[in-house]
């Protein structure tokens, strides 16, 4: 005898065809986790930082009308920006962010995106 998928799965796989719809984006389901990810490298790219520089970077990105998605970490202290995917990015710009806490996420690594 089967049972039906329990509520917060039915939701997190409604949130995955959401964003597969409307966005594109690879977005799987970590089950273990009760979480949505999306893959990175390829659709998109994550810059993540404090959230005291992402709050100011936000606020030019909209200035110029450039903003896009943004993760608040739950914990209030980093922002992830999610963005094209970039083939690349100049050795001396990613060797810069370093300085500011600032990490670009690697090819074939996964971010956490709100259901």
């Amino acid at each position: 005898m089967t049972q039906p998928a329990p509520e917060w799965l039915r939701e997190l796989a409604a949130a995955r065809a959401h964003y597969e719809e409307l966005f594109g984006w690879p977005v799987s389901v970590q089950v273990g986790q009760r979480q949505l990810v999306v893959a990175l490298g390829s659709a998109l790219d994550a810059i993540t930082m404090p959230a005291e520089l992402g709050e100011r970077v936000q606020g030019q990105l909209g200035i110029a009308m450039l903003s896009g998605p943004v993760i608040a970490h739950p914990d209030g202290t980093r922002w992830t920006f999610l963005t094209q995917g970039a083939n690349t990015i100049p050795g001396d710009i990613v060797d810069g962010l370093g300085d500011h806490d600032v990490r670009h996420a690697a090819t074939g690594s996964y971010t956490v995106v709100p259901t």
